[in-house]
C-alpha cells in the first residue's frame, strides 16, 4: 500500500496539538425574536429561551442557529415569558421573575441565576463547544457542595459525584455491578443539590451522550456524538420542585389500572399452560396474594410476536379468562422483532406495507433475535406506531389489559448488541439514523403499544412494563423495570421501578 496513493492519505497526518475541541468563542451578534435570544459566535451559534418562569432553554449548534425542533421527549410548549434584557458592555442580562441567564461576550460564556440571584451554572475556563467528528459539548464549573442525583438506570451510589456516564440503550445479561454503564434507558436528566438546596438539567439528545462528573475536581460535562447541544436548567429550589418542573417539560404519569399497582409474579419463564395453573395453584394453597402473572417468550410459535404456541398453550384465552376470574391478570411478553418467513401474516404485513427498518438504499435490516433472523418495525412512523398498535387486539380479544415491552433498547444478537447504526429511520418524512433515534426507539414502542391498547380494550385503563426508554413523552406513562426484577408491592416499585 506505500507505493499508492493511500501513502499520501490524510488520515496519516498527525492531528494539530488540542484540535480535539473548537470553543465557540467570543460573541459576534445578539438578535431577539419575541422571547428567544439568538447568538452569533465565532465558531457557532447559540440560542436562549424561556419555557416557564423557572425554566430555561440553551441550545448551540456549531454549523447555524439552532434549531426550535425537540425530541420525542418533550411536551411543554413555551410559555409567554415576560423577559427583561440588559445589555452591558462586557455581558447580557437575560431576567425573568424567578430564573435569569447571564451572558458574557468574550469568550461567550452563560450562567444561570435564581430568582434571588443565587448562582446555578456557571461556564469558566471553558463554555460550550465541538470537535471535528461534528460532537457536542459543554463545560460547567463544579462547586465543592455539589451532589448529583439521577441520570435514569445506572447502577452504583446514589451520588453520581465522581463517575462517568454513557447514554446508550444496551442489553445487559451481566449482573448489574457499579462498573456496569450503559444499561436499558437512558434519562439524561439530574438534579444537583447544593447546602440543602436544588437545581435540575435535562439534556434533550437523543445520540450517545455522556456526563463526566469524574474528570476534573472543579468542573464537569455534557455531551453527544452529534446533533446540538440542547439543555434546560431548572431552579428548583427544592428536589420535589425540580422533579415538578422536569415533569412539566416530559409529561407526567397516567393513573394506572388498579391491579397494576398489586403484587407481580414473573421470571424467566413459564414454559406451558399447566406450569402456569400450577403456578397459580401453588400461590393460594400457601395463601399468597397475586394479581399479575407474566408470559415469558416461550408461549409463542417459535418466537413469532401476535401468536401461542398452542401445544405448550392449548387453550389461551381460557387460561386468560379462568385467571380473571380468580382476580389475576395475564401479561404477555412483546418484544419488537418480526420473525422473517413468508408465511407469517405480521412479517407480510410489514413488509407489503412498509413498516420496517431499513438501509438508505431501501433494503430491510434483518437481525438476529430469539426467532432468528427477524425485521424490526420502525416505530419513528405515526403510520407504523398505528399498525403495531392494532395489533395488540390479539391480546385484547383474550381479555389482557396489560403488555410486557422487552428487547426494545433494541436488542439484537451480534458484538454491538443492537441495530446496525447506518439504518434510516422514515421518522414520518424525516429521516435519521439509527445512530441518532437508537435511545428513543423503546419510547415510541412503548407509546405504540400504550395507544394501541388503550383504543381496544374499551376505556379502562392499560398497563404497560417497558424494558427500555428515555425521558417520557406524555402519550405513554409506563413502568420502567430492569430486566430480570421482580416486581414485588407497591412502595417496591414506587421507590425502585416507577420512571417518571
Amino acid at each position: 500500500m506505500l507505493d499508492t496513493s493511500f501513502a499520501i492519505h490524510p488520515g496519516k497526518k498527525a492531528k494539530l496539538l488540542n484540535s480535539s475541541y473548537t470553543d465557540i468563542g467570543k460573541l459576534l451578534k445578539a438578535e431577539k425574536e419575541e422571547t428567544v435570544f439568538l447568538f452569533q459566535c465565532e465558531f457557532g451559534f447559540a440560542r436562549v429561551s424561556f419555557y416557564t418562569e423557572d425554566t430555561a432553554r440553551v441550545t448551540m449548534n456549531p454549523a447555524g442557529y439552532p434549531s426550535f425542533d425537540s425530541s420525542f421527549a418533550l411536551i411543554k410548549e413555551p410559555e409567554n415569558i415576560n423577559v427583561n434584557m440588559t445589555d452591558e458592555e462586557d455581558k447580557m442580562i437575560l431576567a425573568a421573575s424567578r430564573i435569569s441567564v447571564a451572558i458574557q461576550k468574550k469568550p461567550f460564556r452563560i450562567s444561570v441565576y435564581r430568582g434571588d440571584g443565587t448562582l446555578l451554572v456557571s461556564e469558566g475556563a471553558r463554555g460550550m463547544g465541538f470537535n471535528e467528528k461534528k460532537e457536542v459539548i459543554c463545560y460547567k464549573e463544579m462547586d465543592h457542595e455539589d451532589h448529583f442525583y439521577g441520570f435514569g438506570e445506572k447502577s452504583g451510589f446514589l451520588n453520581k459525584r465522581g463517575e462517568k456516564m454513557t447514554m446508550w440503550n444496551t442489553d445487559v445479561y451481566a449482573p448489574h455491578n457499579p462498573e456496569i454503564d450503559s444499561l436499558y434507558q437512558s434519562i439524561p436528566f439530574f438534579t444537583t443539590l447544593r447546602n440543602g438546596r436544588a437545581h435540575g438539567i435535562f439534556f434533550d439528545n437523543t445520540v450517545k451522550s455522556a456526563f463526566d462528573l469524574k474528570t476534573d475536581e472543579d468542573s464537569y460535562s455534557f455531551g453527544a456524538e452529534g446533533g446540538q447541544l440542547d439543555y434546560y436548567v431548572m431552579t428548583g429550589p427544592t428536589p420535589k420542585e425540580v422533579l415538578q418542573q422536569y415533569t412539566e417539560l416530559t409529561g407526567r404519569m397516567n393513573m394506572p389500572p388498579k391491579w397494576a399497582i398489586g403484587y407481580h409474579q414473573s421470571r424467566y419463564s413459564y414454559e406451558t399452560e399447566a406450569e402456569d395453573r400450577a403456578l397459580v395453584q401453588s400461590f393460594q394453597e400457601k395463601g399468597i396474594p397475586v394479581d399479575a402473572i407474566y408470559l415469558d417468550i416461550h408461549y409463542m410459535d417459535g418466537y413469532r410476536v401476535f401468536t401461542f404456541d398452542h401445544e405448550r398453550f392449548p387453550n389461551p384465552k381460557k387460561l386468560v379468562q379462568d385467571l380473571l376470574e380468580m382476580g389475576i391478570r395475564v401479561v404477555p411478553i412483546v418484544d419488537p422483532r418480526v420473525k422473517e418467513d413468508p408465511e407469517y401474516k405480521t412479517y407480510q404485513e410489514g413488509t407489503y406495507e412498509d413498516h420496517f427498518c431499513k438501509y438508505i438504499e431501501g433494503h430491510p435490516y434483518f437481525g438476529d433475535v430469539w426467532p432468528g433472523e427477524s425485521a424490526f418495525p420502525d416505530f419513528t412512523n405515526t403510520k407504523t406506531r398505528e399498525w403495531w398498535g392494532r395489533n395488540h387486539k390479539f391480546y385484547s380479544d383474550m381479555g389482557n389489559h396489560g403488555i410486557w415491552n422487552d428487547m426494545n433498547e433494541p436488542a439484537v444478537f451480534n458484538e454491538t448488541k443492537t441495530m446496525d447504526i447506518k439504518v434510516l429511520h422514515g421518522n414520518n418524512g424525516h429521516p435519521k439514523t439509527h445512530r441518532e433515534l437508537h435511545n428513543v426507539y423503546g419510547l415510541l414502542m412503548g407509546e405504540s403499544t400504550y395507544n394501541g391498547m388503550k383504543k381496544l380494550i374499551g376505556g379502562d385503563r392499560p398497563f404497560l412494563l417497558t424494558r427500555a426508554g428515555y425521558a417520557s413523552g406524555t402519550t405513554h406513562r409506563v413502568v420502567y423495570l430492569p430486566h430480570g426484577m421482580i416486581i414485588g408491592q407497591t412502595p417496591y416499585m414506587k421507590a425502585v421501578s416507577m420512571s417518571l
